[in-house]
């Protein structure tokens, strides 16, 4: 009888490593604990990682290096980043930097991120957005500090364990506001339905028009990387600048184009100068910005109206 109940026991846990090896597989997600709510009163998992999190300062108190493990969460309509490292006693550049939160401004409603234990700066090798680059080439620079490479998920980072944002990083992280492109302008077409002055056709328009004489500096709205510049039959001369995971801005009819593919910019930095190539009826530029990929009225935006 004892030899049938192992038997059964060994068959159990082999069908249960199996269960969770395909279950795995079925999924992006990485194989960490889940957390479900940010209250160790309702979740045994939080209450775990908020005894991780505990363990991890004081391992640093006592200069041992920590465990760096993981969790899962899903964030609520509710939830920022501002709330979510008060809950969980992690600073919020340790958050940001491993789940590519550009700033503490992002809406990270309703996303799934993951959840350190230890404090630090996890550095991407693939930067995405002007405050990941500049942490980047930052980060190397600093002197006899412990880090080590590290793969969380399925990206490459290394981590920099206790380190925090220094003022160049924290300018770009903590600046997340959009402005003006033009120093001074007049606003000739709105955002919405128009009658095209091209076609004499009601049709949308996906931006605004500023108009300023011929060579008025086009400056970005905000930090970023130039994501693209070209020629369009439309558009004449363009500059698309991405600010972060989810905003980019888009400036068109240029008559010259003073940036390349790739550059960092801000909204100090002159992009191109106002023209009227393409399908222009007069010097002016054409406007836009795009957020998770939906053209809207950028007025909504911008921090200097």
């Amino acid at each position: 009888m004892e030899l049938k109940k192992n038997s059964f026991i060994k068959l159990f846990l082999i069908f249960t490593f199996f269960q969770f090896i395909f279950s795995n597989n079925l999924t992006t997600s990485p194989a960490y604990p889940r957390i479900k709510s940010l209250d160790s009163r309702k979740d045994v998992i939080f209450k775990q990682y908020e005894l991780d999190v505990l363990q991890a300062k004081k391992d640093f108190a006592l200069d041992k290096n920590p465990t760096l493990m993981f969790y899962l969460y899903k964030t609520s309509k509710d939830d920022n980043l501002f709330s979510i490292s008060a809950r969980c006693n992690i600073l919020q550049e340790t958050i940001a930097t491993l789940n590519h939160i550009s700033s503490p401004n992002e809406d990270i409603s309703e996303r799934e991120i993951i959840l350190p234990v230890v404090d630090g700066l996890f550095v991407t090798n693939n930067p995405i957005t002007p405050f990941e680059s500049i942490l980047k080439k930052n980060c190397f620079k600093r002197d006899n500090i412990l880090c080590y490479n590290i793969t969380v998920g399925e990206e490459e980072f290394t981590f920099f364990p206790g380190e925090r944002i220094e003022s160049t990083e924290r300018y770009f992280f903590l600046d997340s506001s959009l402005r003006m492109p033009l120093r001074e302008s007049v606003l000739t077409s709105s955002y919405g339905m128009r009658v095209s002055p091209i076609t004499g056709k009601n049709k949308f328009h996906s931006g605004v028009d500023l108009a300023a004489p011929k060579g008025t500096e086009v400056f970005a709205c905000g930090h970023g990387v130039v994501q693209k510049t070209g020629w369009d039959n439309v558009y004449g001369y363009y500059v698309i600048v991405q600010h972060d995971s989810n905003r980019s801005s888009f400036y068109a009819h240029l008559s010259k184009i003073l940036v390349t593919k790739e550059d960092k910019v801000s909204t100090k930095t002159c992009i191109g100068k106002v023209g009227s190539t393409g399908a222009s009826t007069g010097p002016h530029l054409h406007f836009e910005i795009r957020k998770n990929n939906s053209k809207i009225n950028p007025f909504t935006e911008l921090s200097d109206l």
